[in-house]
């Protein structure tokens, strides 16, 4: 079988990618597709604690049951609740009181949302999409956690820490989320009576684990501020530390999803200038080409530009380096001595392709490159396939979502890109929401001993990829809201060094 001509003719199939790309750090896996931010959070729910039981991303399959159960005011059985809520009234709680409300043209067919508060309210509602085969987000979420923890044990740990922190229990959680999930609990059928479980595996195979990589990248920062956002939850109220933790992972999948369109880009070019000019990186180069660098946004930038080119980064490096690995097998290279695992085995590789490089047909390469490129030209140009999808992630999750409901139009606090002016054709830029802002600010100051300055929130915010520096000038929006949240609390000195406080970290210490 000639698997270079087999990827040709088809090199952007499902099946299509090399073993070698498939089992690298480069590697976008879920595929991400259209999502928000408690699309995003119900996902993570499902995956932690109910990943053994019949619930899923098909959400419809219990939600169609549940739905006529609270229209005919019947629980499953017969069942009884500790609350003792009327069925009336707790159909009215669920379709209203904790329902998310409808996004400004969003279709009708999507009925009733639970917002993601307790975990059987994940059970019913959020899914990517409404029929077929959803993607699954949560999924994104633990790759993150995989690649940004040393080892399987570690990724385990937090896994666990988090089924723990997303159960609702009496220690920690308010009178209200325990009321919710006690009376959700008498409405689950049989099969999911015993659905919530204590996962005693993470859903990703040891062989994934890179290991420590020598880059600086979102997912390790995002598996920092987990902790640090876990372990608000005994301060907050329910609903405010799930939007805390919703927030966290609207911002970390965007910039990870981001960061891996970057990274492979960058490895296609170190790979090919290994095989053109025989020009080989350090580890140390190796890890600077392919780490966040100065970021990916500015506070304040438009957003569609940089979206479209992250997404053609990813599919034209996804595409180029699948090509350059079965071109390598094909001309007869030593594949035991070409991987992507981590930074080390990268700089091996170029170092081996370097002096090798005449048993490659460069030339051709570039003549098979431009003709995938050319075999589905809507691909390269992000209007259909996985760049299309990346292209629409990345559009949606992170933005402020614009509700159709009147006296909701704040409900979404904990964005990151948000209208630059009030009319529907106003373009997105780069911008924090006061929930968002709230906790950069918090997990910023969580790193330092001793005052927090903007700078530090500038050095934690780039850890997402986002450049905050020259927002904060007098005047600016992110300076504004930080003095109006009451946030920046001093300015000791002429250089930039305001100081910021965090009041999260101060009802921690009242708490303690």
């Amino acid at each position: 079988m000639d698997k270079l001509k087999d990827y040709l003719n088809d090199p952007w199939g499902k099946s299509s990618s090399h073993k070698t790309y498939k089992n690298s750090f480069l590697h976008l896996t879920p595929s991400p597709e259209v999502t928000t931010g408690e699309i995003l959070l119900a996902s993570l729910y499902r995956n932690v604690g109910f990943a053994d039981s019949k619930a899923g991303e098909a959400v419809w399959v219990l939600g169609t049951p549940f739905k006529k159960q609270l229209a005919t005011g019947k629980r499953p059985d017969n069942a009884q609740s500790e609350v003792a809520f009327d069925t009336k009234l707790w159909n009215t709680v669920v379709n209203c009181v904790i329902a998310t409300p409808n996004l400004s043209g969003q279709s009708r067919q999507r009925g009733s949302q639970i917002a993601p508060l307790v975990p059987d309210a994940t059970l019913y509602s959020m899914s990517a999409r409404l029929t077929g085969h959803p993607w699954n987000p949560g999924k994104l979420v633990a790759r993150m956690i995989a690649l940004g923890s040393d080892d399987y044990d570690t990724a385990l740990a937090i896994w666990q820490k988090l089924f723990y922190k997303l159960s609702v229990t009496s220690e920690e959680d308010d009178v209200w989320a325990r009321m919710l999930q006690s009376e959700f609990e008498s409405w689950r059928v049989k099969k999911i009576s015993e659905a919530w479980q204590l996962p005693s595996e993470f859903p990703q195979d040891e062989g994934i684990f890179p290991g420590p990589l020598n880059v600086d990248f979102p997912a390790k920062r995002f598996v920092e501020d987990l902790h640090v956002v876990l372990d608000l939850k005994q301060d907050l109220t329910r609903r405010q530390w799930v939007s805390m933790l919703e927030s966290l992972c609207r911002i970390g999948t965007a910039a990870h999803v981001t960061w891996c369109c970057h990274a492979n880009n960058k490895c296609c070019e170190l790979i090919e200038e290994a095989l053109s000019l025989g020009k080989i990186r350090s580890e140390d180069e190796v890890s600077e080409e392919l780490s966040t660098g100065k970021g990916f946004w500015s506070l304040g930038q438009l957003t569609a530009k940089p979206i479209k080119e992250a997404a053609r980064h990813y599919i034209e490096g996804r595409g180029a380096l699948n090509l350059l690995m079965y071109m390598l097998e094909d001309a007869g290279f030593d594949m035991s001595q070409v991987s992507l695992g981590t930074t080390v085995e990268i700089a091996e590789t170029l170092d081996y392709l370097a002096k090798h490089r005449d048993k490659f047909d460069f030339k051709l390469y570039l003549n098979n490159f431009n003709q995938i490129i050319e075999s589905d030209p809507k691909i390269a140009e992000c209007k259909k396939g996985s760049s299309k999808n990346v292209l629409e992630f990345l559009e949606h999750v992170a933005r402020q979502r614009i509700t159709s409901e009147a006296g909701l139009e704040g409900y979404d606090q904990g964005y990151y890109m948000e209208k630059r002016g009030n009319h529907k054709s106003s373009p997105r830029v780069v911008g924090l929401g006061p929930l968002s802002t709230l906790l950069m600010v918090h997990c910023a100051a969580s790193r330092v001993t001793g005052p927090c300055t903007v700078q530090n929130l500038c050095q934690q915010l780039a850890g997402y990829g986002i450049s905050a520096e020259m927002a904060l000038g007098k005047g600016e929006s992110l300076n504004k809201r930080l003095r109006d949240m009451s946030i920046a609390i001093d300015s000791p000195d002429a250089e930039g060094g305001m100081v910021i406080t965090s009041p999260l970290a101060k009802a921690g210490k009242e708490g303690n």
